[in-house]
Order: C-alpha cells, then structure tokens, then sequence
C-alpha cells in the first residue's frame, strides 16, 4: 500500500516536472524564432532606407 502511494507520488511530481521543463523548453524556442523574425524586419527596414535614400540622393546630385 505504502509503495503503490510513493510510486503515485512520484509519477506525479515527474510528470509536473516534465510539464514544467516542456514549456520551459517551449517558451525559449519562441524567443529564438521572434528574435530571428525581428532581425530580419529590421533588414528589410534598413533596405528600404537605403532605397529612399538613393531616390532622394540622385535628385540632388544631379542638381
């Protein structure tokens, strides 16, 4: 009786321990992908930058 209670309480505290490490686990791997997704926006920003920069230059240059 007493081991079938040790043994219940001890796949209760491993399963919560595997929860609480999977949405560790989870939450790390999102940064990892929103990190990667912000660098490339700001890229496409600076592109546009340079672009508009170009088209402002040329204007001036010829001037």
């Amino acid at each position: 009786m007493a081991q079938e209670i040790a043994v219940a309480a001890a796949s209760e505290v491993a399963s919560q321990a595997t929860s609480d490490i999977y949405g560790l686990l989870k939450q790390q791997i999102s940064y990892v992908f929103k990190y990667q997704n912000y660098i490339n926006d700001l890229k496409k920003q600076v592109q546009e930058l340079r672009n508009k920069r170009q088209m402002v230059q040329e204007p001036v240059e010829y001037l």
